[in-house]
């Protein structure tokens, strides 16, 4: 029987990220597989189209459903301790049009690289109990607890 220690070590994980443009609107799902994460894409899509929105379109990386993106970005190999990874995600402009995402070990180390940025690009930090924010001219950065599914 294997024995785990409260981390994963996976070849690539999953990010479901679901978003209105500007930052991360729901909390990051994590997924061991990929054809788990997008049966979540199309379901956050299938949701959001039927609760309002217009339509529903399907891109190469997920779905456009309304005002909403719903992306499925995957991660490169590492260890993450999975009752505590935050997901931190940059862009300039909406996720669409490209993000990168990394996975922060805790919430520490999540504050440390929203500051880092904000700094960079003086900012300010928003901080609250569901996540760290920090935006300029287009640009953000938004980090929050991850729900991992396994």
């Amino acid at each position: 029987m294997k024995r785990y220690s409260g981390a994963m070590r996976l070849d690539v994980l999953w990010i479901v990220l679901v978003s209105d443009g500007d930052r991360i609107e729901y909390p990051p799902e994590v997924f061991a597989r990929e054809s788990t994460a997008r049966r979540e894409a199309y379901r956050w899509a299938w949701s959001m189209s039927s609760s309002g929105s217009a339509f529903r379109v399907r891109h190469v990386d997920g779905w456009a459903a309304g005002i909403r993106d719903v992306l499925v970005v995957s991660m490169p190999p590492g260890s993450y301790c999975i009752d505590k990874c935050w997901v931190v995600a940059v862009a300039q402009g909406p996720i669409a049009g490209g993000v990168e995402v990394q996975i922060a070990r805790d919430r520490r180390r999540a504050l440390e690289l929203v500051k880092s940025w904000a700094g960079d690009a003086g900012a300010s930090v928003v901080v609250s109990p569901m996540g760290l924010w920090s935006g300029k001219d287009g640009a953000w950065i938004d980090a929050q607890r991850a729900k991992i599914y396994c």
